[in-house]
C-alpha cells in the first residue's frame, strides 16, 4: 500500500493522466457492479513480466464520482506458507 489519498477532481486527473503511467495504459476490465451510491470495479493491468490487479470502490452522488478507495495486487507474487500445503491446491491462471 503507498499510504496516499488524491485530494480534490484536478489532482486526480493529474495522477492518471502523467507520463509516468505511461507504460501501464493497457488496463482490462474484468468486472463491474453498481449498487446506489457505490460502483465496484476489478481490472488487471499487465506490466512487463507481472500483471497488477486493482479492486476499486467508487463513491458516487448525482452522477459524479465523489470518493474511492482502490486496493491493488498482484496475484502469485507472495509465496503461500507452507502449513497451509495440505489445505489447498494452486490457482489456475484466469
Amino acid at each position: 500500500m503507498s499510504g496516499e489519498r488524491i485530494v480534490g477532481r484536478a489532482h486526480f486527473i493529474a495522477v492518471n493522466s502523467d507520463d509516468g503511467y505511461a507504460d501501464e495504459r493497457s488496463v482490462e476490465l474484468l468486472r463491474i457492479l453498481a449498487d446506489g451510491n457505490l460502483v465496484v470495479t476489478e481490472v488487471e493491468i499487465p506490466q512487463d513480466h507481472v500483471v497488477h490487479r486493482a479492486v476499486s470502490l467508487w463513491t458516487v452522488r448525482d452522477g459524479e464520482m465523489v470518493g474511492a478507495r482502490e486496493y491493488w495486487t498482484t496475484p502469485g507474487q507472495d509465496p503461500a506458507p507452507r502449513w497451509r500445503a495440505g489445505y489447498v491446491e494452486p490457482l489456475a491462471a484466469d
